[in-house]
């Protein structure tokens, strides 16, 4: 089984070679089974990570599955590492469980390249149920030079920092960070720091300023190939922003427009329409499933 292992993780490297990387996953999975037949459960746990890794960060329902055959394969101590994706994939409702998983992680890879990881997981987590104290504790740590090269862990941080601290304790490491984004060669990260800087103009009730980031993130999503939708949503949240601050949404002419655009499946807003028609249908369904608070 060993060998037939070994041949199958070479194919596998062939098949990503070819950009053909769910057949190379398949691939992964069965020489994973072969692998633990032969008794080499720390080589096989090694591969079964690297597919939960990719299914998750493709935001597949497999991904479950495949954790759950990865908690199989991990001795006691490091079982740390199926339970942080585990985390990755069924928060919702879950936030507690969800963060203690995720600190075990950061705690388990202290002062390694991993670390970073489970850190900027850990602090998006805290953001998204607004608990922007663990946030900042968590992410006190993290060097200032790794702060400025992780864009998604940096805007997550000036948003912790703005709610506690309030918006002129940010505002000069805001303008810093949209000035790296103009400098960066990642269309998508200079997309996204301009769609959340709209967000925090908004909330500061700053709605002509919200809008012409809003404005600029549009322009910056439109250059990305398959980014239409990401366009369309920072359209959407432009409108949002000025109808919640009591002033007339602007470009309204656009709105059929906007509903036509599509784009890669891979990208924020259709990730979250995923989530919503999930959480809705759960919802309806009065099953109350996973994905049903992330609506």
């Amino acid at each position: 089984p060993g060998a037939a292992a070994e041949a199958l993780l070479e194919v596998a490297e062939q098949l990503d070679s070819h950009e053909l990387q769910l057949a190379a996953e398949s691939l992964r999975e069965r020489a994973a089974v072969l692998l633990s037949d032969a008794q080499r459960q720390s080589e096989a746990a090694d591969v079964l990570l690297r597919v939960a890794d990719a299914q998750i960060a493709r935001d597949t329902p497999v991904a479950t599955v495949t954790v759950r055959k990865l908690a199989r394969l991990l001795p006691a101590e490091e079982q740390w590492r199926a339970d942080a994706r585990r985390a990755l994939i069924d928060w919702p409702g879950q936030f507690e469980a969800a963060l203690e998983a995720l600190r075990r992680a950061c705690n388990s890879t202290r002062d390694t390249p991993e670390e970073r990881r489970w850190v900027a997981a850990a602090v998006d987590l805290c953001c998204v149920h607004q608990n922007y104290e663990a946030a900042l504790e968590l992410a006190s740590g993290v060097p200032r030079s790794t702060l400025e090269s992780n864009h998604d862990l940096a805007l997550d941080v000036l948003e912790a920092r703005e709610a506690t601290q309030g918006a002129s304790a940010v505002e000069e490491d805001w303008l810093a960070l949209l000035r790296r984004t103009e400098t960066a060669e990642n269309d998508y990260v200079r997309a996204l720091s301009l769609q959340r800087r709209g967000v925090a103009l908004a909330r500061r009730e700053a709605v002509l300023e919200a809008m012409d980031s809003y404005r600029r993130a549009m322009a910056a999503w439109a250059r990305l190939p398959e980014y239409e939708e990401q366009a369309a949503d920072a359209y959407y949240s432009m409108q949002a922003a000025a109808a919640l601050n009591a002033s007339f949404p602007p470009d309204s002419e656009l709105r059929p427009l906007a509903w036509s655009l599509r784009g890669n499946a891979s990208t924020p807003v259709a990730r979250a329409e995923r989530l919503i028609f999930e959480g809705m249908r759960e919802r309806l369904a009065d099953r109350g499933g996973p994905d049903a608070p992330r609506s």
